[in-house]
């Protein structure tokens, strides 16, 4: 999941978005790896009464 992360944050511009939908443990890990590359990551629960959740991930702009 972690090349797909990379590939992901090779391929999208600064202070691009990511949105996921998955279960909350998929979920979770998506949102340790997302910070481990520094990306800005927050769960929101859908409020359905499901396990669902959504990860909202931004890249940010990097200023050399």
């Amino acid at each position: 999941m972690m090349d797909l992360f990379l590939e992901m944050d090779r391929i999208l511009r600064p202070e691009g978005w990511v949105i996921f939908a998955d279960k909350l443990g998929a979920i979770e890990m998506a949102q340790a790896l997302a910070m481990q590359i520094h990306w800005e990551a927050r769960v929101i629960d859908l409020d359905n009464g499901s396990d669902q959740r959504l990860l909202v991930c931004q890249k940010p702009f990097v200023k050399k």
